[in-house]
């Protein structure tokens, strides 16, 4: 998880995160606006790895 660097990687990432942290995020990156998968994997996996 520590080398995900290809955009492929961030999707992969994404569609394993469990649900109830994936309703937390989009929840948190709803307040600032229209939020998008790709741009949340990669938020989510900068801050939480």
């Amino acid at each position: 998880m520590a080398t995900i660097n290809p955009p492929t990687g961030s999707v992969v990432a994404v569609t394993v995160i469990p649900k109830q942290v994936w309703d937390k995020a989009t929840s948190g990156r709803k307040l600032h606006g229209a939020a998008r998968p790709m741009q949340l994997g990669d938020g989510d996996l900068r801050l939480g790895v």
